[in-house]
């Protein structure tokens, strides 16, 4: 099922926990000493079809049905978003983004960038521009959010 609207990821903080909520391929991601975790899961057929083994990620970059989404904000009467806590560590990052930055760099890219001791804005800039000059196929939001430490 394919559908046109709009994607969403937000973060709220609670108390010690952040909670993510999602629809789409907007993506969450938290950085911390392990390094890069990426919290939410697109609702997407690339990743259906590779949660059900049927095409590797390799096998999906050349799969013209593999950018649809299949849960969106005005895709159908109710909007539903799944939700993941995340623990909120001093010094934890969190990256929130839309799929113009994951279609043009890797989520190993991501995690190079996003561990510089840059300030948020400076990382959250710089991985737009990082974006934009690798081709920027579609529109490019980040949002970077530093847990003090």
């Amino acid at each position: 099922m394919s559908l046109i609207g709009a994607t969403v990821v937000l973060l709220l903080e609670c108390g010690d926990l952040m909670v993510c909520g999602w629809a789409g391929d907007s993506r969450a991601y938290r950085s911390g000493p392990d390094g890069l975790e990426r919290i939410s899961q697109d609702h997407s057929a690339a990743q259906e079809m590779m949660d059900t083994g049927v095409f590797s990620a390799e096998q999906l970059l050349a799969a013209p049905q593999a950018s649809a989404i299949t849960r969106a904000v005005g895709g159908g009467p109710r909007l539903v978003l799944d939700w993941k806590v995340a623990q909120k560590t001093p010094g934890a990052r969190f990256l929130l983004c839309s799929d113009g930055l994951t279609k043009e760099m890797s989520d190993a890219q991501i995690a190079e960038r996003i561990g510089r001791p840059e300030s948020p804005q400076q990382l959250a800039s710089g991985l737009v521009t990082e974006a934009l000059a690798r081709g920027g196929r579609d529109n490019v939001t980040v949002l970077v959010i530093e847990v003090p430490a």
